[in-house]
């Protein structure tokens, strides 16, 4: 509260103000924690291992493939991968609610819950692929921030000391 609330949400305010203001978002955020229990207990799971897998799978989106892109290619720009990833992300929640079962089975593609991360993933990589290709922009200078772009002597060191 004291963080957002006071230097841009309500400047110049009494404490007194901050104080129950801070009540009822704590009051707010304690009911969304225990809806979030409940949503979360009626998941369907094997184990506490399983439920990891399927929350990571779920809510890890395109993160891998976005980092992929940046390290290994030199061909997609930010625009491309913006665009992407609203569509992955978009394409996330519908596997993700055809994991957990909130979507009719007609609706959805059938992908277990552990495969929605990287099915998403590789989604993403494919679509930021092809727009790069069609939005195809000036490129900059990318020295030393991808795989293909690296200072020779950086490789070499990393080579002597493996």
């Amino acid at each position: 509260v004291i963080d957002l609330m006071k230097p841009y949400l309500a400047k110049g305010r009494e404490d007194k103000y901050y104080l129950r203001s801070a009540r009822w978002v704590a009051l707010a955020v304690t009911l969304l924690v225990i809806l979030g229990a409940i949503v979360f207990s009626r998941i369907e799971k094997e184990s506490m291992n399983d439920v990891s897998l399927i929350v990571t799978s779920i809510f890890g989106g395109c993160l891998m493939g976005l980092f992929m892109l940046g390290f290994f290619t030199r061909r997609v720009d930010g625009t491309s991968a913006t665009i992407a990833m609203g569509l992955a992300i978009l394409f996330n929640i519908y596997l993700g609610l055809g994991a957990l079962k909130w979507l009719p089975p007609s609706f959805t593609l059938g992908i277990h819950s552990y495969w929605v991360g990287a099915t998403v993933n590789g989604f993403f990589i494919i679509i930021a692929l092809i727009l790069s290709f069609l939005l195809r922009r000036d490129t900059k200078n990318l020295e030393g921030l991808t795989v293909w772009t690296m200072p020779r002597r950086a490789v070499k060191a990393t080579e002597e000391d493996g």
